[in-house]
């Protein structure tokens, strides 16, 4: 297993812990930097736009994100492990 795989289980374990999504809000608000919480914020809903089929000129203009990041979000979209598709394609509204 290498580093970015142990780093990944060891933040999904402590995300498992939350009981409520109070305590899991909590507990980003105090894991997160508030630049990292609009990064991964941001990430969540381009990609939410892209699953949804919304045009990259347009994400770019309602998300106010670069293209270089929305095609970042698109090629993990297309060839990563469908983590945002597991967790945001059923809930995308």
């Amino acid at each position: 297993m290498n580093n970015t795989n142990a780093n990944i289980k060891i933040i999904a374990a402590a995300l498992r812990r939350s009981t409520t999504a109070k305590v899991l809000a909590d507990f980003l608000s105090d894991l997160l930097t508030k630049d990292e919480q609009e990064h991964l914020a941001q990430r969540i809903q381009i990609a939410k736009q892209l699953i949804a089929g919304t045009s990259v000129d347009e994400i770019a203009r309602k998300v106010k994100a670069s293209t270089s990041t929305i095609s970042d979000v698109m090629q993990v979209i297309k060839h990563g492990t469908d983590g945002y598709g597991k967790i945001l394609i059923d809930r995308l509204l």
